[in-house]
């Protein structure tokens, strides 16, 4: 079983700085917020954006578990 954490919590936390934190708290999965007003915004993954978050997801050992939006 995982236990996860989503980005919902964190609205202006940059992708790059929540996932480290989620990682260091021990959580192994996380679900990804794309609501407008979230640094992970829907309409702002791009290409380049979309790859970045699937290395960082891999660096930190984490599972994307969910999309909410």
């Amino acid at each position: 079983m995982r236990i996860g954490y989503s980005t919902w919590g964190m609205p202006q936390v940059p992708i790059e700085k929540a996932l480290a934190e989620i990682a260091d708290l021990g959580y192994t999965g996380v679900e990804l917020a794309v609501t407008p007003g979230w640094s992970t915004d829907l309409y702002s993954l791009d290409v380049a954006k979309r790859k970045q978050i699937r290395q960082l997801l891999k660096q930190y050992g984490l599972v994307l578990t969910g999309v909410a939006g």
